[in-house]
């Protein structure tokens, strides 16, 4: 599994990735991340705010896979 396996997109000063049913949104510059994965809602902080769209992915692949 690698960045390429996600889709991002930038919107309204927030970032939302996708791969399959799953998905993670942050506001740009926030910790909290919310989204779905394996059906399940999340909530959860990062350790440092999320300023890119590929840190964004980063913590996602550090998190959950």
């Amino acid at each position: 599994m690698n960045s390429r396996d996600f889709v991002v997109i930038e919107d309204n000063g927030s970032f939302k990735a996708t791969k399959n049913n799953n998905y993670w949104i942050v506001e740009k510059g926030a910790m909290l991340v919310t989204g779905t994965f394996e059906g399940r809602e999340l909530l959860e902080f990062t350790s440092r705010p999320i300023q890119t769209k590929s840190a964004l992915v980063d913590w996602i692949l550090r998190v959950y896979f």
